[in-house]
């Protein structure tokens, strides 16, 4: 029995990191589109959005830099994971937020209009 329970409770875990992890790369994905006809400032403000689910987004520049964020404080980039552009999304990072949250990060490099973007979607 205790087996069992340990087993869903394994399967349980592992429902949650998957939906936590297709919340944030969808997120990825619709910013990458909408990074190929407008700069990061033009971006509509609900891709930044947070929800019970998504807790940070950000778009930084390939200097490193945060140009645009969910956060009021652009801040540090919670990763330093830089994929290649146009490339799949990297996937279920775990990330460190100032508060000393753990988060599940997706990151994604995007082309778009006036350089060359790292997306940041963390969900927790």
């Amino acid at each position: 029995m205790v087996l069992g329970a340990a087993a869903l409770l394994f399967v349980l875990d592992r429902t949650l990191l998957s939906a936590l992890d297709d919340a944030a790369t969808g997120r990825a994905a619709d910013l990458t589109v909408g990074l190929r006809t407008d700069p990061p400032a033009d971006l509509d403000s609900e891709l930044f959005g947070t929800d019970p689910r998504i807790a940070l987004v950000q778009v930084v520049d390939t200097a490193g830099a945060v140009v645009r964020s969910s956060q009021d404080d652009l801040g540090l980039p919670v990763t330093g994971v830089n994929p290649p552009m146009g490339g799949a999304p990297v996937r279920g990072l775990v990330s460190h937020e100032t508060g000393g949250a753990d988060l599940r990060t997706t990151v994604q490099g995007a082309r778009g209009v006036g350089g060359d973007y790292t997306v940041v979607v963390a969900a927790s």
